[in-house]
């Protein structure tokens, strides 16, 4: 929305998490009509399609402004390099699993431009996250973590420090109680749950500029 993107299209796996992750914008769409986004065109892809010609063929056709791909880094590297000379107006957004080193080597100058929502990171000057990515780098041969790398060790690291608060108790309701009432301030920032269970994340917006993620400035 802070882009101006208001006329979207979208491409999903053909897969569980593809399929409801549409379903779910889908519904947000419809429940927010005064956000003024409209849904022109959704397209399914199978998660070993090469080829996406066809289906950025109808992405021009319809005119959106921008497409938000429920796809992993390694189909929407991809897409954008396909896409490249024929949508070069709209803005491919994706998600937080193409926050990596892969997806910027794989799409080269294509990737330029691409948009992703991604959690509130900590700076590397925070003493935690500067750990996190010294040790993470030790083990993967100088590989930068990704955005999922980071979610997992937040949530190991919730979970650890849940069962540390209840003196090492092995009791699943009393862990469960434990993390349903924690604030957590993890690599990612501060985690809490809600009355639904779902955890409470801020996100900022990112953007590809000169061969690097990027916050999204406007």
């Amino acid at each position: 929305k802070a882009a101006g993107l208001t006329k979207l299209g979208v491409y999903y796996l053909a897969t569980d998490w593809g399929e409801g992750s549409y379903e779910q914008l889908r519904a947000l769409v419809d429940e927010r009509p005064d956000d003024g986004f409209e849904l022109v065109l959704a397209e399914e892809v199978l998660p070993e399609t090469v080829d996406h010609a066809a289906a950025i063929a109808k992405f021009a056709e319809a005119d959106v402004d921008a497409i938000l791909m429920f796809c992993f880094y390694d189909s929407v590297a991809p897409f954008a390099i396909q896409a490249s000379g024929k949508l070069d107006d709209t803005v491919i957004v994706c998600g937080v699993n193409c926050y990596n080193d892969e997806f910027i080597e794989l799409g080269k100058a294509d990737v330029e431009g691409c948009m992703a929502p991604m959690l509130s990171v900590k700076s590397e000057d925070d003493p935690d996250m500067a750990y996190f990515v010294e040790q993470y780098k030790a083990l993967r041969d100088g590989k930068a973590p990704s955005s999922l790398d980071m979610q997992c060790y937040d949530s190991v690291g919730m979970m650890l420090t849940a069962i540390q608060n209840i003196d090492g108790v092995n009791d699943h309701a009393a862990i469960r109680d434990q993390l349903a009432t924690m604030t957590y301030e993890g690599v990612c920032g501060t985690i809490q749950f809600d009355e639904n269970r779902d955890a409470t994340k801020e996100y900022i917006p990112l953007v590809v500029k000169d061969g690097a993620w990027a916050v999204y400035e406007g």
